[in-house]
């Protein structure tokens, strides 16, 4: 269904964006408008644009830029700030010795799998995360604590936690869950799906829970020190930048100057809902727009001038709540089609403070009957049966009814306001969603008076479909929508042609693959992917000598991961220098002591230069493993990708 407000598009054909274009036309004569188009800058060689918009320098530049910080904003805005922190937003991000105390520490303990052990140890220098791995005697093999840097979450559903190494985040494979107030795997981790203490935080990752960061100047995805200059999201965050509103209210701004600072309640529908979406719809993939960043959004924007948003599409199931978010829940109700886009998450949220005096039920009703009271029917309902709800008169109760979350990510109540209250049946049980397939076709976000850009349209969609290896339809696909940047030698768009790469490699080019994957590193030679990418290559293609250099430069890049030192010491292994190879191999099982096939790996090295009490060693550690699992391989690398 197409509205004049928002639509859910599948777009697949070119006769598919045919109907976007003409859809948006429409949109224009009708009134809606977008913004201008920038001028045509000048003439940049691929390196000059990628230094000045794209590189970890320029979006360490322009993360910070204008911000003054929330206590700025309090010496004038007291009350406002007062109220704002009951807010669960103002407890987004903290260091563990600023959260309050919710978790219970006197019982830290779980175990997802036999032999397999987690606990919390809280110390006088702070919060430690533990991986415990046992043998058949109940021994311990390795025990590997990791200092806890920041707790993620407000804590009325839960908490993650980061460690933070050197400027890179990592999250902790242990989650605390207010509900059934206990510690459990973090979302996303499984016995044949441990990331362990390697599952990366991105920028994007961070972008939405901390107030404001700090990118590191060298690297993506990896922070300065301090990492993080306001934890919590902040006054700015949903306002602008507000150094330039400070000097124009005490009288410091140039002449000629207009107060910047944004009021979401006076802008247009989309530039009004995108404030809250920013971070509340994460669809199933975001594509960061050609020079822009994670950090650019800022209000008073369309998400489209720094995204291109790929939905789930994947609605409430039966009886439990899927991944897709509240804000495409309620894109999809009648309430908001109906409204002509009047309805938005601040008509029922109020953003500066939580539901305070009368209970929440009782608030949002009125919300509700500001539109169906008076002489709208309020409720086809008797009263006296709307009085036996568990909620007495609560329109939430029937119409917005909370359900089981498959995880923490997931929309708990449903936003989707049905009109009549779903059934769910009592076997219904939190679990895994269902199997949705990684190759599903991409559903674009679209919103009103937003300028539609054909050829970021096409980007995004390469990189989607660039993405999904295992598909060499998709990688067709992906070539034939991003080649014309191979052929482009000032192409500054290193995400463009690393999923080109990928997808040639897909198709059986994979020389193609690492030509496109060198040019990023001319462009950008701390890559990591591409340099990943590369060593890999180079290793498959037995030319010992090139991965070598790629894996040595891979861990000056990123020397938290250990996939990189035990892939490094199976290169050196091949070429026959055991020397150089076993330190890179206790490095990886320094890093990652869950490693069976490491230690194998080691025993046979160690022999091979005949220390035989360091293969004894290693030797009995296998034994231990071997205790409560299968054989592994020998293979000096491993890790949790």
């Amino acid at each position: 269904m197409i509205t004049n407000r928002y639509s859910f598009l599948v777009l697949h054909t070119a006769r598919s964006r045919s109907l976007v274009l003409l859809w948006l036309a429409c949109l224009a004569a009708g009134g809606c408008t977008g913004s201008k188009p920038e001028s045509t800058p000048k003439a940049q060689s691929g390196s000059e644009a990628y230094a000045e918009h794209s590189s970890a320098a320029a979006v360490a530049r322009r993360a910070q830029a204008g911000y003054a910080g929330s206590a700025a904003c309090a010496e004038c805005h007291s009350e406002q700030a007062q109220h704002y922190h009951s807010q669960t937003m103002a407890r987004s991000l903290l260091p563990p010795e600023q959260a309050t105390p919710i978790e219970d520490f006197e019982h830290p303990r779980f175990s997802p799998a036999p032999s397999l052990e987690y606990y919390v140890e809280k110390t006088a220098e702070g919060v430690v995360h533990h991986e415990r791995k046992l043998n058949s005697a109940g021994e311990v093999i390795y025990d590997q604590g990791m200092p806890v840097a920041f707790t993620v979450g407000s804590g009325s559903r839960g908490r993650s936690y980061l460690i933070d190494l050197d400027g890179r985040m990592f999250v902790s494979p242990i989650s605390w869950y207010s509900g059934p107030h206990k510690w459990d795997w973090s979302p996303g981790y499984a016995v044949d799906n441990n990331f362990r203490f390697e599952r990366k935080a991105s920028e994007g990752c961070l972008s939405c829970h901390t107030g404001l960061v700090a990118p590191h100047p060298e690297d993506h995805d990896r922070f300065a020190r301090p990492p993080v200059i306001e934890a919590s999201i902040g006054c700015e965050r949903c306002h602008g930048p507000g150094s330039a509103h400070i000097a124009y209210q005490s009288g410091r701004a140039p002449a000629g100057a207009t107060d910047s600072i944004v009021n979401p309640e006076k802008l247009p529908g989309a530039k009004r809902d995108a404030v809250c979406n920013q971070c509340h719809l994460a669809g199933k993939r975001r594509v960061v727009r050609l020079g822009r960043s994670e950090f650019d959004f800022q209000p008073g924007m369309y998400l489209s001038d720094n995204w291109v948003i790929f939905l789930k599409t994947e609605g409430i199931e039966t009886g439990v709540a899927g991944a897709v978010s509240q804000a495409e829940q309620m894109f999809a109700s009648q309430c908001y089609l109906k409204s002509n886009g009047e309805l938005g998450c601040i008509t029922c949220h109020d953003s500066h403070s939580a539901t305070r005096g009368e209970s929440p039920a009782q608030i949002y009703r009125q919300k509700c009957l500001k539109c169906h009271g008076g002489k709208a029917p309020e409720c086809s309902e008797p009263l006296a049966r709307r009085q036996e709800l568990p909620v007495a008169d609560s329109c939430m109760e029937c119409h917005m009814g909370k359900f089981p979350a498959a995880d923490v990510h997931a929309a708990q109540t449903n936003h989707r306001i049905a009109r009549q209250k779903p059934v769910v049946p009592a076997n219904v049980a939190v679990g895994p969603r269902r199997p949705r397939s990684f190759d599903d076709g991409p559903v674009l976000f679209v919103e009103p008076g937003a300028p539609f850009d054909e050829g970021e349209w096409d980007r995004a969609r390469g990189i989607y479909f660039g993405e999904r290896t295992g598909s060499v339809e998709k990688a067709k696909a992906a070539i034939a929508l991003l080649e014309h940047l191979e052929k482009d030698q000032n192409c500054a768009d290193v995400e463009g042609l690393y999923f080109l790469g990928q997808a040639a490699e897909s198709v059986n080019q994979p020389n193609r693959a690492a030509r496109l994957w060198e040019r990023i590193l001319k462009l950008d030679p701390r890559h990591e992917r591409a340099l990943e990418s590369l060593a890999i290559h180079y290793h498959e293609a037995r030319n010992l000598g090139l991965a070598q250099q790629y894996y040595e430069r891979l861990i000056v890049v990123n020397p938290a991961k250990s996939q990189y030192y035990g892939r490094l010491a199976h290169v050196l292994g091949q070429a026959g220098d055991l020397q150089a190879a076993i330190p890179m191999a206790e490095k990886c099982l320094e890093l990652n002591p869950s490693l069976p096939q490491t230690h194998a790996w080691l025993v046979d090295a160690y022999r091979g230069i005949g220390d035989e009490e360091r293969a004894k060693y290693h030797e009995a550690k296998l034994r231990d493993f071997q205790s409560v699992q299968p054989t592994p391989r020998k293979a000096a690398s491993g890790g949790s990708g």
